[in-house]
C-alpha cells in the first residue's frame, strides 16, 4: 500500500482481496480516474473519503460489507460515469446519492438485498444513464411506481436494463415510453410478471430493421437482446416476436414451462437476425418447423435439460452459421451422423450423451463428453485396449473352465458326500460364477463383432436381446454370488465355532434357502431388466453403457434399485467379514488345545479363509467406492471407472472362487491324485496273452477291467492290485 501511495499522479488503482477497512488513504492519490476495491472489508463510506477526487470516473466497491450510503457521499465526484456496488448489503437504494453526478452512465447494484427505491430530493438527476443493473435483489412494485413517477425524458438514453431475479409483478410503463427508441438489452426474467404482461412488454418494443439501420448513434443500431427466463410461460402464441423479428438478435427463454415450440411461434418468416437462442430448462421434447421457417443467422443454440430424444437427419438444415449447440441433459436416444449435416461452421457441441462426439462433423473442435483414447470404450471399440481384450478372454475362460469343473466335481461327489450342505452351496456358487463367465464372454464376443465400428452401431447393440441377457447375467450372477458367499460363511462359522453343536444347516433347509435366494435374485433383477427391453436409453437400466451393466443413476426408479442393490450386497459382505473374523478367533483358540498336526491343519484353514476374504475385498471394494461416488456426484468419469471395476474386478472373483473353494481344497486334491494314480495304473497294465481289453469306469468310481480273453485274467488282477497298493 505504501508503495502505491508514493505516486500521487497515478490514474488507476486496483486493490482487490486485501482486507481494506477504510478509505482514508485516498487523499494521497487525488489524480485517480479508476478505483477498483473489490472483495475487501469496507463497511463505512463518508463524503470526506472522496474529497479531491475530481477526476475519478470509475468507482468499483463490489463485494464489501456496505449496508448504507449517505446521500452526499459522491458529491465531490463530478466526473463519475460508472458506479459499481455489486454484492454488498444494501437494503435500500436512494437515487439522490447520484443527484449531483450528472455524468453518471452506468449504475450497478446487483446481488444486494434492495427492496425499496426512494428519490427524495432530485428526480431527474440521471439523464445520461445508459446502463441500470439491479439484478438479483428484492425489488417489488414499489420500484415500478418510483420509476413511473419520473418524467419520461429522464431515462431517454437508457439502452441496457437488468432487473431480473426480483419480485416485480408489473413492469414500469414509463420505461417503454421513455426508452423505446434506445432500449436494446432487457432482462426481466425471474420476476412475478405474468404471461399477459410479458406479451404486453414485448409488443411495446419499437420496430426497426437491424440490417438497414443507419445512424450516427451506434447503440440505436444494436439488436434487441431480450431475457424473459423464468416467466412461467407454458406456450407462445404464433409469431410472438414477429414485430421485432428484423431487430431481435438474442432471446432467452430458459427456465419456463414450454412443452412445445415451433419456430413459427417466434417469427413468421425465415429470419436473418437472431443469433442467440436459449431454451434450457423447459419441457420440450421436440422443436419443429412446420412452415419450413429457418433461423439462418443462428450461431448459438442452448437446449439444455429438456426432453429431446430424437435428432433427425438434417435437423439443423439451413443453420449454416451455427457455431455452438448445447444439448446437455437430454435423452437423445436417436442420433445419427446425418443429424449434423450442412453445418459448415459448427465448432462446439455440448451434451451428456455418451458417444455423441463420435458422430459429430469433423469441423467440430470441442465436444463433450469427449471420448479419451484411454477410455474404457472408444468410438471404435467396446474394449479399447488389447490388454483389456486379452484380459476379458483369459478371465472369462478361466471362470468358465474352473466353475464347470467345480460343478461336475460337486454334483458327482454330492451323492456320496458326508457333507452334502457345503457341496450344494459350492455348486450353486459355481453356477452363479458360471453366469458371470457367460456375461464376460458375451462382452468379449460383441467387442470382436463391432470392432472398429462401435459408435455407429451403439444403439443397435444396446437395444439387442444379447445386451439385455448380458445385463441380466451380470446382475443376477454378482448378487447370487454374494448370497452364496454369506451362506457358505454361515455354514462354516457354525461348523468351526460350534464343532459339537447339532444345530447345523440341514440339507433340506439348505435347499430351501438356496431356492429362495435364486428366486429373489432372478425376480429382483428381472423387473428392471424387463423394463429395459427395447426401451430408450434414458429408460434402460444400463442407459448407454457399452458393457450393459446396471448404471442408470439418472432415472429415479433405477437409482433406487441401484441403491438397494449396493446396500444388500454391502450388508452381506460386511456380515461375511464379521463371520470370518470370528472363525479366525475360533481356530486360534482351538489350536492351543490340540496337537501340532491339528495346529498345522488349522493354519491351512486360516490361510484359505484369509485368501477368500482378501479376494472378495479386492473384487467388490472398487465397485462400492465408485458406485457411491456416482450416486453422490454423478460424472461420466465415475461411470467409466465403474465399467473398469465391473469388467476387471467382479469377473476375477468369479474366476478365483472355484480355485479357492474347491480346486485348492484337500478333498479335491486327494480325489484328483487318486484318479490320476488309478488312471496311471491302468495305462501301465499290459497283459501278455490278451487280444482285446476294454477299460471303463463303473458307477462306484472304481476302475473296472473287462476282457474278452480268459487266458490271463489272474495276471491282470494281480498286476492291478500291485499298482494300487503302491
Amino acid at each position: 500500500m505504501t508503495i502505491l501511495l508514493q505516486n500521487k499522479r497515478q490514474k488507476n488503482m486496483y486493490i482487490n482481496n486485501n482486507g481494506i477497512k477504510n478509505l482514508d488513504f485516498l487523499k494521497f492519490v487525488p489524480s485517480l480516474e479508476k478505483l477498483i476495491l473489490r472483495n475487501n472489508e469496507i463497511t463505512d463510506l463518508q463524503r470526506r473519503n472522496f474529497e479531491g477526487l475530481r477526476e475519478l470516473r470509475l468507482l468499483d466497491l463490489s463485494k464489501n460489507g456496505i449496508s448504507y450510503i449517505p446521500n452526499d457521499t459522491f458529491v465531490p465526484l463530478k466526473n463519475l460515469t460508472t458506479l459499481l456496488f455489486d454484492d454488498n448489503r444494501l437494503t435500500e437504494f436512494d437515487a439522490s446519492i447520484i443527484c449531483e453526478n450528472t455524468n453518471i452512465k452506468e449504475l450497478s447494484f446487483q446481488s444486494n438485498q434492495i427492496h425499496t427505491m426512494v428519490d427524495k430530493s432530485c428526480i431527474g438527476g440521471y439523464k445520461r444513464l445508459n446502463i441500470i443493473n439491479f439484478n438479483n435483489n428484492s425489488l417489488d412494485d414499489r420500484f415500478s411506481r418510483a420509476l413511473n413517477a419520473i418524467k419520461s425524458e429522464v431515462l431517454i438514453n437508457l439502452y441496457d436494463l437488468n432487473i431480473g431475479r426480483n419480485k416485480i409483478a408489473h413492469f414500469p410503463e414509463v420505461l417503454l415510453r421513455a426508452t423505446k427508441s434506445n432500449l436494446r438489452f432487457i432482462n426481466i426474467g425471474f420476476n412475478k410478471i405474468g404471461r399477459i404482461d410479458v406479451t404486453k412488454i414485448i409488443s411495446g418494443f419499437q420496430y426497426f430493421n437491424y440490417i438497414e439501420c443507419k445512424t450516427n448513434k451506434r447503440r440505436i443500431c444494436r439488436y434487441y437482446s431480450l431475457n424473459i427466463a423464468g416467466s412461467n410461460l407454458s406456450y407462445l402464441e404464433s409469431g410472438t416476436f414477429a414485430h421485432i423479428q428484423d431487430s431481435m438478435g438474442a432471446l432467452n427463454l430458459n427456465d419456463n414451462k414450454l412443452k412445445r415450440l415451433d419456430i413459427s411461434d417466434l417469427v413468421n418468416i425465415t429470419n436473418d437476425i437472431l443469433k442467440h437462442l436459449h431454451l434450457a430448462n423447459n419441457y420440450l421434447t421436440t422443436i419443429t418447423t412446420k412452415n419450413n421457417i429457418q433461423l439462418k443467422a443462428l450461431s448459438h443454440l442452448q437446449v439444455d435439460n429438456n426432453g429431446i430424444k430424437i435428432l433427425r437427419s438434417n435437423c439443423f438444415f439451413g443453420y449454416t452459421k451455427l457455431y455452438s449447440v448445447s444439448l446437455i441433459k437430454n435423452p437423445l436416444v436417436q442420433v445419427s451422423t446425418a443429424s449434423f449435416l450442412i453445418t459448415p461452421k459448427l465448432k462446439q457441441v455440448f451434451s451428456t450423451r455418451e458417444y455423441l462426439c463420435c458422430i459429430v462433423p469433423p469441423t467440430v473442435s470441442y465436444c463433450t463428453p469427449y471420448i479419451e483414447q484411454d477410455a474404457f470404450t472408444t468410438c471404435s471399440d467396446i474394449l479399447s485396449h488389447q490388454s483389456l481384450q486379452l484380459f476379458v478372454w483369459v478371465v472369462g475362460s478361466l471362470a468358465l473352465v474352473g466353475n464347470a469343473i467345480v460343478i461336475y466335481f460337486q454334483m458327482f461327489k454330492v451323492k456320496k458326500s458326508s457333507e452334502p450342505v457345503p457341496a450344494m452351496l459350492i455348486t450353486n456358487l459355481a453356477f452363479s460364477d458360471l453366469m458371470m463367465a457367460g456375461y464376460i464372454l458375451i462382452i468379449g464376443s460383441v467387442d470382436l463383432f463391432y470392432r472398429n465400428y462401435y459408435a455407429v452401431n451403439a444403439e443397435i447393440w444396446l437395444r439387442s436381446f444379447t445386451c439385455i441377457l448380458a445385463c441380466f447375467l451380470c446382475c443376477t450372477a454378482s448378487l447370487m454370488s454374494v448370497f452364496m458367499m454369506i451362506t457358505i460363511s454361515i455354514d462354516r462359522y457354525i461348523y468351526i465355532a460350534f464343532p459339537y453343536s447339532n444345530k447345523n444347516l440341514s440339507p433340506s433347509l439348505t435347499k430351501w434357502i438356496i431356492t429362495i435366494l435364486w428366486i429373489f435374485s432372478i425376480v429382483f433383477v428381472s423387473i428392471p431388466v424387463g423394463y429395459s427391453i427395447n426401451a430408450n436409453g434414458d429408460m434402460r437400466l444400463y442407459e448407454y453403457t457399452s458393457i450393459c451393466m446396471a448404471s442408470n443413476y439418472n432415472n429415479y426408479y433405477y437409482r433406487i434399485w441401484l441403491i438397494s442393490y449396493v446396500v444388500i450386497t454391502l450388508i452381506c459382505w460386511l456380515i461375511t467379514c464379521f463371520l470370518y473374523v470370528h472363525m479366525f478367533i475360533a481356530i486360534y483358540k482351538t489350536s492351543k488345545a490340540v496337537s501340532a498336526v491339528s495346529h498345522n491343519n488349522s493354519k491351512r484353514i486360516a490361510i484359505r479363509l484369509f485368501a477368500i476374504v482378501i479376494t472378495d475385498l479386492i473384487s467388490w471394494l472398487p465397485y462400492y467406492v465408485y458406485m457411491a461416488q456416482i450416486m453422490v456426484k454423478p460424472t461420466i468419469a465415475g461411470s467409466v471407472v465403474l465399467q473398469f471395476a465391473i469388467v476387471l474386478a467382479l469377473p476375477i472373483n468369479s474366476a478365483i472362487n472355484p480355485y479357492l473353494y474347491t480346486v485348492s481344497s484337500p478333498t479335491f486334491i486327494r480325489s484328483a491324485k487318486h484318479r490320476i494314480i488309478k488312471w496311471g495304473c491302468v495305462t501301465r497294465i499290459v497283459p501278455n496273452n490278451t487280444k482285446e481289453i476294454e477299460i471303463g469306469i463303473n458307477k462306484d468310481e472304481n476302475i473296472g477291467l473287462r476282457t474278452f480273453s480268459s487266458k490271463s485274467n489272474d495276471n491282470i488282477t494281480a498286476s492291478t492290485k500291485d499298482c494300487l497298493s503302491k
